[in-house]
């Protein structure tokens, strides 16, 4: 059996062998991400600490590979000071291996919202579709292009 067989072989047996596999991912290419968008930008870990509203010692942290745990929270915060979105979504290992092989710093650049014109130009129909409560809650109201799908559903969640 080949190195990459067995490996396979222990990932689909072994719910531990999933959990390091997928950490050990996000652990390297989270902080390779980090580190090639604040060069690309030409911030400082200090200029980019002070958007994120964090310590520059906490961006020096996150940007070495392996060496923190990533919550969502703080990646909402440092995707927030890049002027970028964060897309958590659950996924196929073949995504995974994708994601793995595919990640190149030479060529990974997001658009930030500020010259992001697909985004700009949707705004008006998510504005009517998402909109926020007093209370913090976002509140989906349905649009008329899914009006036929979802007829007259109003949705609340906590974020």
């Amino acid at each position: 059996m080949s190195d990459k067989s067995e490996r396979v072989a222990r990932l689909i047996k072994n719910k531990k062998s999933r959990d390091s596999y997928t950490r050990a991912l996000i652990n390297t290419i989270v902080p390779a991400q980090i580190r090639t968008l604040r060069f690309k930008y030409k911030m400082t870990q200090k200029k980019l600490a002070a958007e994120a509203d964090m310590k520059q010692s906490r961006i020096s942290t996150m940007e070495r590979p392996g060496a923190t745990q990533f919550n969502v929270e703080t990646l909402i915060r440092i995707a927030s000071a890049l002027k970028l979105g964060l897309k958590v979504e659950f996924v196929p290992f073949n995504e995974m291996l994708k994601w793995e092989n595919g990640f190149d710093a030479g060529t990974f650049n997001p658009v930030t919202i500020d010259h992001d014109t697909d985004f700009s130009r949707d705004q008006v129909p998510m504005a009517r579709a998402l909109s926020m409560a007093g209370d913090g809650r976002i509140i989906t109201r349905p649009t008329s292009d899914t009006l036929n799908v979802h007829s007259n559903v109003t949705t609340t969640g906590h974020i």
